[in-house]
C-alpha cells in the first residue's frame, strides 16, 4: 500500500532512527513518571521525617541509607522501652481507677451509717446474718460498741492502731456460738474473720484507770456485750499510755503517743505500714464524719494522680506514634538500593538528548521531511476515508433496518389479505377501492404502514355514512308510521276492516 511504501521510504532515509528514538523517549517518559513518584511520595518525606537531605547525588543517597540503617536500631530500641513503659502506665491507671471506685463505694457505704467498720467486713457479717437468720445487732463488731473520748482524742491514732485488729473482730452470744462456728467451718469465707465468745458473766468489770488505754475509751453502755468488753480489754490491751519516753521505758507494758509498744517488758513494736494520723484505716466509734473526709482527700488525690498518669500515658502514646511513623520512614528510605530507582532528574536529561538528536535528524533531512509529509497528508486523507466509511456503514445498517420492518409489514398484510374469503374479496374489495379516494381524500397508500392509516381512516368514514343511512331510514320510518296515523284519525270507517 501507498503508506507502508512511505514508511519504508521514511525508515530507508532515516525514518528508523527516528522511530527508535520516538520509542525510547515513550519508555523513559514512562521511567521519568514512576521515578518522580517514588521520589514525591516517599523518598522525599522519609528524609523529611528523620532529617536527613533529600538525595541528589549517589553519595548523598549511600550517606542517607547508612543513617537510615543506624537510626532503625536506635528506634527500634527506643520503641521496646516507650512500649514498656505504656504498658507500665496503663497497669498503674487501671489499678489507680480500680482503688478510686472503691473508695467510692467505700465513701458510700459510710455516708449510710454511722460506724467506720470496713464495708467488706460489712458483707462478711450481712452473710452470716442471712445464713444463720440473725439480725446484725446480734453479731456487733467491737469497733461499733467503742471509741476514743474525745478529752483524749490525741490518743485516737495510736489507741486505733493498737485495737484495729480487736475492732474488727465479731462477739457471739453463747447462744449463737454453736450455729456460727459451725457455718464458719463449713464456709470458704474469702476473708479473714475473727471473732469472740461471749459467756455470760454476773461480776462487774473494774473501772480502768484514766492513764490506761481502756480508761481513755467510751461504751456503748446499752450494748449487752459491754461489761465483756471491758473485762477483755483490762485483761489483754492495759497499756500505760505514756506522753515521754522515760515513763515508757520505765513501765513493763506502755504505749507511747507515737504508737510504739511495750509488753512483758521485753518485746516491743511500732507498725508504722500506715501513718498513724491515717483516719481511713480507723475503725473504732459511732461517728465516721472524719473518715468519711479523710478518704474524700484520698479519692480527690488518687484522681489528680490518676490524672497526671493519663497525661504522662498520652505524652508516651504520642511519642510511640512519632517512632513508628520514624520506622515506616526508615522502611521507605531503605528499600531503594540503587539510586537509579529515583534519580529521575538522570532520566529527564536523557530524555532531552534523545529530542535534541531527533530535532537534528528531522532538520538535516529534506528527502526525510518530504515523505513525513506525503504520510501525514496521507494519514489524514485515510482518515477521513475511515470516517466516511463508518458513516456509510451506519447508513446501511439503518436501511437494512427500514427494509426488514417493511418486510414484516408486508408479510402481516399478506396474512390478514389470506384471512379474507374469496367471496368477500370479489365482492368486497371493488366497492373499497371505488370509495376509497372520496373516503381518504384522495391520499392513497403507498406502502404498508399507510395502509394502517388508510384502514383506519376508511373504516371511520364507512361507519359515519352507516350512521347517516341509519339516522335517515329511521327518519323515513316515522314519517311514514305518522302519515298513517294521521289516515286512521281522518278516514276511521274505512280503516276498520
Amino acid at each position: 500500500t501507498r503508506q507502508a511504501e512511505l514508511k519504508q521510504a521514511i525508515a530507508d532515509n532515516g525514518g528508523r532512527r527516528l522511530e527508535e528514538i520516538s520509542q525510547k523517549i515513550d519508555g523513559l517518559e514512562q521511567e521519568r513518571t514512576r521515578q518522580k513518584r517514588e521520589f514525591d511520595e516517599r523518598y522525599a518525606p522519609a528524609c523529611l521525617v528523620l532529617e536527613l537531605p533529600r538525595a541528589q547525588s549517589l553519595p548523598t543517597f549511600h550517606d542517607n541509607r547508612r543513617a537510615a540503617a543506624l537510626r532503625e536500631a536506635e528506634l527500634g530500641e527506643q520503641q521496646l522501652q516507650l512500649n514498656a513503659h505504656y504498658d507500665d502506665l496503663t497497669v498503674q491507671v487501671t489499678n489507680m481507677n480500680r482503688e478510686a471506685g472503691m473508695l467510692a463505694d467505700e465513701i458510700a457505704s459510710l455516708r449510710k451509717r454511722t460506724s467506720s467498720i470496713p464495708s467488706a467486713m460489712l458483707m462478711l457479717r450481712e452473710k452470716l446474718c442471712a445464713a444463720l437468720g440473725l439480725a446484725e445487732s446480734a453479731l456487733p463488731f467491737v469497733g461499733e460498741l467503742i471509741q476514743v473520748r474525745a478529752e483524749d482524742a490525741r490518743w485516737e491514732g495510736a489507741i486505733e492502731r493498737v485495737l484495729r485488729g480487736f475492732g474488727l473482730s465479731l462477739l457471739v452470744a453463747e447462744k449463737h456460738y454453736a450455729a456460727l462456728s459451725a457455718y464458719v467451718d463449713s464456709q470458704h469465707l474469702g476473708g479473714r474473720l475473727v471473732y469472740f465468745r461471749v459467756q455470760a458473766d454476773d461480776k462487774p468489770a473494774p473501772r480502768p484507770a484514766d492513764n490506761t488505754l481502756p480508761g481513755k475509751l467510751e461504751f456503748k453502755l446499752d450494748s449487752p456485750f459491754c461489761d465483756w468488753l471491758r473485762r477483755e480489754l483490762e485483761r489483754g490491751y492495759d497499756y500505760l499510755c505514756c506522753a515521754s519516753l522515760d515513763d515508757f521505758r520505765h513501765y513493763p507494758k506502755a504505749l507511747t503517743l507515737q504508737g510504739q509498744t511495750k509488753s512483758g517488758g521485753v518485746r516491743h513494736e511500732k507498725d508504722d505500714r500506715s501513718l498513724i494520723t491515717d483516719r481511713t484505716r480507723y475503725v473504732l466509734g459511732w461517728r465516721n464524719e472524719d473518715k468519711i473526709r479523710a478518704l474524700e482527700a484520698q479519692r480527690s488525690k488518687l484522681e489528680q494522680q490518676g490524672l497526671a498518669l493519663l497525661d504522662q500515658r498520652n505524652s508516651t502514646d504520642t511519642q510511640r506514634k512519632n517512632i513508628l511513623k520514624q520506622l515506616q520512614a526508615v522502611r521507605d528510605l531503605l528499600r531503594y538500593s540503587e539510586y537509579a530507582e529515583i534519580d529521575w532528574p538522570n532520566t529527564v536529561q536523557a530524555i532531552h538528548l534523545l529530542q535534541e538528536e531527533k530535532r537534528q535528524l528531522e532538520i538535516s533531512s529534506d528527502v526525510l521531511r518530504e515523505l513525513n509529509a506525503q504520510l501525514t497528508a496521507l494519514e489524514a486523507e485515510l482518515k477521513q476515508a475511515n470516517e466516511r466509511r463508518s458513516e456509510m456503514s451506519i447508513e446501511i445498517g439503518k436501511k437494512k433496518q427500514e427494509q426488514e420492518d417493511k418486510q414484516e409489514d408486508l408479510s402481516a398484510a399478506q396474512a390478514r389479505h389470506a384471512e379474507c374469503a374469496d367471496e368477500e374479496r370479489s365482492h368486497c374489495f371493488p366497492r373499497l377501492d371505488e370509495l376509497a379516494p372520496e373516503a381518504l381524500g384522495g391520499r392513497l397508500p403507498n406502502t404498508a404502514r399507510q395502509c394502517d392509516e388508510a384502514e383506519s381512516g376508511m373504516r371511520t368514514w364507512l361507519n359515519k355514512r352507516i350512521d347517516a343511512q341509519r339516522t335517515k331510514v329511521e327518519n323515513l320510518v316515522g314519517g311514514i308510521t305518522r302519515q298513517m296515523q294521521s289516515f286512521r284519525t281522518s278516514y276511521p270507517v274505512e280503516c276498520r276492516e
